[in-house]
């Protein structure tokens, strides 16, 4: 009985340990993809280069 209340706690702790890594990782990736968005942005807009209407 004690070992099935400490799986169960365990698991559901496993669980949202996990979800929150996976949150994470999805943070970081959209971060840095901002990121490289705009220095890519930066890098390559000439000065000459007419601005682009969205």
């Amino acid at each position: 009985m004690m070992d099935e209340h400490f799986d169960r706690n365990y698991q559901v702790g496993r669980a949202e340990l996990h979800a929150g890594i996976d949150a994470l990782g999805r943070r970081l990736w959209r971060e840095a993809s901002a990121l490289f968005n705009a220095i890519h942005r930066i890098n390559f807009s000439a000065p000459w280069t007419p601005p682009r209407s969205p």
